[in-house]
């Protein structure tokens, strides 16, 4: 490994964030999360254990559970009195209407995952490249 190579480019050495995080605006933050969580009451907290026990939801199983739904609607002398039809129906709509939710939170927690670590890392690079343009002016006699 050359470590006096111009591996040193702007791009590794400067972070693209240049930010603060004022209280009012952690403030405003958590206050959009406690919005949403009151227009969620509803939903549920899973054990570890619970969560793996239920079936996966993607793409195959949500049109599944649409076909189940269709044709259920369509026949439904075939189902047990005991089953709620129009429960199903709801439970469906709401899964639905919670999936661009879903989405949208995820890409927001994969955001916040990434950030404080670019930004650790970035710096690290800074520093890097800054030690390493120094050395290199002392080993060429620079300074």
């Amino acid at each position: 490994m050359d470590w006096f190579s111009d591996d040193c480019r702007p791009l590794k050495c400067t972070t693209p964030i240049s930010a603060t995080l004022a209280q009012t605006q952690r403030d405003a933050v958590f206050q959009a999360i406690n919005t949403i969580k009151e227009n969620l009451l509803f939903l549920v907290d899973l054990s570890a254990d619970d969560r793996k026990a239920l079936p996966k939801m993607g793409d195959k199983s949500r049109a599944f559970v649409s076909i189940a739904l269709e044709v259920a609607t369509q026949n439904p002398e075939f189902l047990p009195r005991s089953f709620d039809l129009d429960e199903m129906r709801k439970d469906v709509q709401l899964f639905e209407a919670l999936y661009p939710l879903l989405l949208s939170l995820t890409q927001l927690q994969d955001l916040l995952d990434d950030t404080p670590p670019w930004l650790w890392a970035a710096k690290r690079m800074q520093l890097h490249c800054k030690y390493i343009t120094m050395l290199k002016s002392v080993v060429r006699g620079q300074v």
